[in-house]
């Protein structure tokens, strides 16, 4: 069985391609390209998985703060395609794509954490 790192970089390659794509089809679409200030939460979210240590205290500072910004990130990237769409700057299809990237991304890092921190033996 491969590694589990080798799961984590797979599944996080696989999950962004997916969502880029569908970021860039959905800023296509509509020739609109709002959708492209969901690469920020994007970025964001697994950067802060660098502060997150196996022998981490409930109290530190850096890890409340990593977990405060991937909280932060993962709503955003859900609710900037509504708010997009409810001021009229994306049609219903972008709304659709942005909401799928944003899904799929999440979806593939979910997978991705649980081999992080998985006992695999």
């Amino acid at each position: 069985m491969p590694k589990a790192i080798t799961w984590v970089i797979s599944l996080l390659g696989i999950g962004y391609t997916i969502a880029l794509t569908l970021v860039i089809v959905g800023c296509t679409v509509d020739n609109e390209y709002w959708l492209l200030f969901l690469l920020a939460p994007y970025v964001i979210t697994p950067t802060m998985t660098v502060f997150i240590r196996p022998d981490s205290e409930d109290s530190d500072f850096w890890l409340q703060f990593a977990f405060f910004m991937i909280t932060l990130s993962s709503v955003s990237s859900f609710a900037m395609p509504l708010v997009f769409w409810s001021n009229g700057g994306i049609a219903a299809s972008g709304l659709g794509y942005g909401l799928g990237a944003s899904f799929t991304l999440y979806a593939f890092m979910a997978g991705g954490m649980y081999f992080a921190y998985a006992d695999l033996d």
